[in-house]
């Protein structure tokens, strides 16, 4: 090599570094040279931004706060404190859970791409990305603790409610369907499906969300396995909380016009009826309210707390997890604005610990659907025959 070589050697600002130019006719030495001054100039970089961590909880007002992380402080906190997202050690300035949780819930809450909220937050998009990821990870972990079906007391008091709100008894629940849609294309989707499976009557890219809600605005039960051309009776006839549901005959759930009516599900009267029968007409409106109450009304607070829901910009798993996370906040939500309920009411019979139906023997029910259709519709007329109308 020749002597410029070690003048080379010493690092130096970029700008009095000689421009790279690089005749290809010249010897060996020459290219050496070359490439110790690329290297050199490649190394010779403006200095590493690093990025100010912001902590919001300390930053922001409490209305502020809340507004972009759709829960308060107090909330966030005990959020982090649920899930599991402590380091192991504190290499590479960690982000801490609150931050974690605050950044997973700027991207749920804004809808926006991950390097908005890294942006939020302080933080490159590769970070905001792996926390988004740790935080829906988890959330997912502890969804069958948050999402259940109630015990025995909690049936009885959802049927005892909406008794006195809508005058039909037994009922605890309403089942219903939603479209979350894509933005674009699904990617990623499972093995021995095809794009066209997403597509619906709506004319998008979706994923068929079937979700069992009560009149606390409480989700019982979420499924978000199904693509969107599947109807909501296919999605309800192979989901495991129907089998868990038909275990009894005492309580009934409502569901829409789309969905088999059996001995528990209940459904309205074909319109052809109930516009001939004022008292058919009456039990349409009043079975409508309560499905909306415990099923619509669930869909439109979680899609406006979590915009994401309304376009999903992810492939086909990480869209079922972030589905799957929202609804546990919507629950955690929930279940901690009730928390001033009084828990010390209790009897012997009542274990909350073990789920109402999971406690319930099954029912052997082998009957033809013609069968179960009818004992159905016998139900539906008890039910509709024992309402009370107004004036009486």
């Amino acid at each position: 090599m020749n002597s410029n070589t070690h003048s080379l050697s010493a690092a130096a600002p970029s700008s009095t570094l000689p421009k790279l130019t690089m005749d290809f006719n010249d010897d060996y030495e020459d290219f050496d040279d070359f490439v110790l001054l690329y290297d050199l100039q490649r190394r010779a970089r403006a200095p590493a931004v690093r990025l100010h961590h912001l902590d919001p909880s300390e930053e922001l007002s409490d209305a502020v706060f809340k507004r972009h992380y759709r829960f308060d402080k107090a909330g966030v906190r005990r959020i982090a404190g649920v899930l599991n997202l402590e380091r192991d050690n504190d290499r590479g300035r960690p982000l801490t859970p609150l931050q974690q949780v605050c950044l997973a819930l700027n991207f749920y809450g804004g809808g926006h791409y991950t390097r908005v909220a890294g942006l939020c937050s302080g933080v490159s998009q590769s970070a905001a990305w792996n926390a988004i990821e740790r935080v829906t990870n988890e959330l997912c972990r502890i969804k069958d603790q948050v999402i259940q079906l109630p015990s025995d007391q909690e049936v009885r008091a959802s049927a005892d409610r909406n008794y006195a709100r809508f005058g039909l008894p037994r009922f605890f629940a309403g089942v219903d369907g939603v479209i979350m849609k894509f933005e674009e294309k699904p990617r990623m989707i499972p093995v021995g499906t095809v794009a066209q499976d997403f597509f619906n009557r709506k004319m998008c890219y979706a994923i068929n969300v079937q979700v069992v809600g009560n009149d606390e605005h409480l989700i019982l039960d979420i499924v978000a396995d199904w693509q969107g051309a599947n109807h909501d009776a296919r999605i309800w006839d192979n989901s495991p909380v129907k089998g868990l549901i038909e275990r009894q005959r005492e309580f009934l759930i409502a569901g829409d016009s789309g969905y088999p009516i059996s001995d528990v599900l209940m459904k309205p009267y074909p319109n052809r009826e109930a516009l001939v029968d004022p008292r058919k007409a009456e039990f349409n409106t009043r079975l409508s309210r309560l499905r909306t109450v415990s099923t619509e009304n669930i869909f439109g607070i979680m899609k406006r707390k979590f915009p994401i829901l309304k376009s999903l910009r992810a492939h086909h798993a990480r869209a079922r997890r972030v589905i799957y996370a929202c609804a546990v906040l919507h629950n955690l939500s929930v279940r901690w604005r009730m928390e001033d309920e009084d828990e010390d009411e209790d009897d012997d019979n009542h274990d909350p610990a073990v789920p109402h139906f999971e406690r319930i023997p099954i029912v052997a029910d082998e009957a033809p659907l013609h069968v179960i259709r009818e004992r159905g519709q016998i139900v539906r007329d008890q039910l509709m025959m024992g309402m009370r109308m107004r004036g009486e």
